[in-house]
């Protein structure tokens, strides 16, 4: 799953676990820069106070799409 075209982009995301976040994508990783060299990362900011970022793997990923 190529991840990088929600790159700076307001995305929803369903994870295989059936759960599911709104956010936007602050980080993109492509696979050969990741450590095991297999998956595409993103971080996404699902909360405008929270300084942090939760950090997606595309394995972890069911579905994922643009929103407004």
């Amino acid at each position: 799953m190529n991840l990088g075209m929600y790159f700076r982009k307001n995305a929803r995301i369903v994870f295989t676990d059936g759960k599911e976040t709104i956010g936007f994508v602050e980080t993109y990783t492509p696979a050969f820069d990741t450590e095991a060299e297999l998956f595409d990362e993103i971080g996404i900011k699902d909360s405008p106070d929270y300084p942090c970022f939760l950090g997606v793997s595309a394995e972890e990923i069911e579905s994922i799409e643009i929103i407004e």
